[in-house]
């Protein structure tokens, strides 16, 4: 959000504050404790939380005549008008509610934050349940497989690879750190459906808009590392494959795992470009303070965002990466599907309503200016 955005009064003092504004506060308030008393009692006789007003009584310092000194009325002066403008850019992007629960974001609170596109992460081998080279004849046109696809993303450090699932002809699911991580945010995304299936049947679409969840955009919340890319076009000869809400397992039940593994197939000059699978069973668990699905297919780098399907043929939840289990040892987890805040069906009416599809229940909370995009909710 740019600063022509923040009320008048607020600008020149939130661009003139500096770290040694802060840090000369800070060693002011230790000499003089009674200051943090004042400022804080002076802030909170008119805002009781962050957003639960519309202005913000800025002025009280003027009227510390009697308790404070004029540098240290001017200093707590300077601090308040600072923090006005911060609580006024956090009230523009978030609303006036800053609460979540474990049911998913506040009705106020964004879900995704989503961008328009310019035109590796953490896997283990836990060697207790071996991959497998998907067949050719499995991924043919009009296979249910064909609709788990390759993605390339491009960051400002280089490419990097995962694995998706086409969710409707025009939407593909994936894990959110495929696209923002510690290298960064995605530039550019091309998706690849029928991998190694042969000439001439190998399509590619380019992402053109991109949803990630914002729970871990902005926390990095592993339960919430979820992310949606809008293509081009549809695929002309890939399905979707259907999904589910991550069903409640506590004892497990048979799944597979998919996904583009960099290291396989051994041989030949397909590593990394052949759809993959390992068989594992999977528990989640509504009690569970992870909020993952956990399962121990093998998975290796690229697999990540990969679909885990369960004996139907639906997916229930996306692989993300290797966890430490309680007591020792290490677990491989995904993510949910319509539980804990990951609810489908929104991220994909934010990309519709990026699409220019507009859509009454997707409102637009803020800028993100570091992405050039907007922070979203859906009602």
């Amino acid at each position: 959000m740019a600063d022509d955005m923040l009320p008048n009064a607020t600008r020149a003092s939130v661009r003139e504050l500096s770290e040694s504004d802060i840090y000369y506060l800070g060693q002011e308030i230790a000499r003089n404790p009674h200051l943090a008393r004042v400022f804080f009692d002076g802030m909170g006789s008119s805002t009781q939380r962050l957003t639960s007003t519309t202005t913000t009584d800025i002025g009280f310092p003027n009227r510390l005549i009697s308790v404070a000194a004029d540098s240290e009325r001017g200093l707590m002066q300077t601090i308040a008008t600072f923090l006005d403008g911060l609580r006024w850019r956090f009230r523009s992007v978030y609303g006036s509610r800053d609460v979540t629960s474990r049911d998913g974001p506040s009705p106020t609170m964004p879900i995704a934050v989503a961008w328009k596109l310019e035109t590796g992460f953490s896997e283990v081998l836990l060697n207790k349940n071996q991959r497998a080279v998907v067949p050719l004849e499995e991924i043919k046109i009009g296979s249910l497989l064909r609709g788990v696809v390759r993605i390339s993303v491009r960051l400002q450090t280089g490419p990097v690879f995962g694995t998706g699932v086409l969710i409707d002809d025009l939407t593909v699911a994936t894990v959110g750190h495929l696209l923002v991580d510690t290298y960064g945010n995605v530039q550019g995304v091309t998706i690849w459906a029928g991998q190694g299936d042969g000439d001439n049947t190998i399509e590619d679409r380019d992402g053109i808009y991109v949803a990630v969840h914002n729970r871990w955009y902005r926390e990095r919340r592993n339960s919430n590392d979820l992310a949606f890319i809008r293509l081009s076009k549809p695929f002309g000869k890939a399905n979707p494959i259907k999904y589910m809400q991550t069903p409640v397992t506590h004892n497990g039940i048979d799944a597979s795992i998919y996904g583009f593994p960099y290291d396989l197939p051994e041989k030949g000059n397909e590593r990394g470009k052949r759809l993959c699978v390992s068989e594992s069973a999977v528990r989640y668990s509504l009690s569970d303070s992870v909020g993952m699905l956990e399962h121990e297919g093998d998975t290796e780098k690229g697999t990540s965002g990969g679909p885990v399907l369960n004996a139907e043929g639906v997916v229930i939840a996306l692989h993300r990466g290797w966890d430490s289990k309680v007591g020792g040892g290490r677990i491989n987890q995904a993510v949910s599907i319509d539980r804990d805040g990951n609810d489908f069906s929104a991220f994909r009416m934010i990309l519709d309503y990026m699409a220019q599809r507009e859509n009454d229940r997707v409102k637009i909370l803020g800028e993100v200016k570091e992405v050039g995009g907007f922070a979203f909710m859906v009602e």
